[in-house]
């Protein structure tokens, strides 16, 4: 997407899914494919419900590596979730979508569809401190401007 970035120090490539602590918030995510691939064994189009459970189930790819590549681990299963995040989301959507769940601890836990990008034009911001969100959505008004909206 952006091939001059690798030449930039403050690249950040990291793996899918991925799991980070900013300012004491846990959050982790995916790309989407692991919840693409839930959907295909389902029969109603709820991602947010399916992402939902997926949390629930304390389980990031439960399809994985039957129906879902990925390199098949014989004494651990890296998709198991032990600590449950403030913040879950998958990317990749057909739009966007976003909930709040009870996590298993009692906490309150964000969870979210971020829309396609190429395909949308959209991101999502999420308050670290109230764990609100909201879309923005890019509009093009040409080859020199864009329009955001929210």
């Amino acid at each position: 997407m952006l091939p001059q970035s690798s030449q930039l120090a403050t690249l950040n490539l990291c793996t899918n899914p991925y799991c980070c602590d900013v300012d004491g918030v846990r959050i982790v995510g995916t790309s989407g494919q692991p919840l693409d691939d839930m959907q295909r064994y389902l029969p109603a189009d709820d991602r947010l419900g399916t992402l939902a459970h997926s949390l629930q189930f304390q389980h990031l790819a439960p399809t994985a590596p039957d129906t879902l590549g990925c390199y098949p681990f014989a004494s651990t299963d890296p998709f198991v979730l032990d600590e449950c995040p403030h913040l879950y989301f998958a990317g990749n959507q057909p739009r966007f979508g976003t909930t709040e769940i009870t996590g298993s601890e009692g906490q309150r836990v964000r969870v979210v569809l971020v829309p396609d990008f190429e395909k949308e034009h959209t991101c999502v911001l999420v308050s670290l401190d109230t764990l609100e969100c909201r879309p923005i959505s890019f509009s093009g008004l040409g080859t020199d401007a864009m329009a955001i909206t929210s």
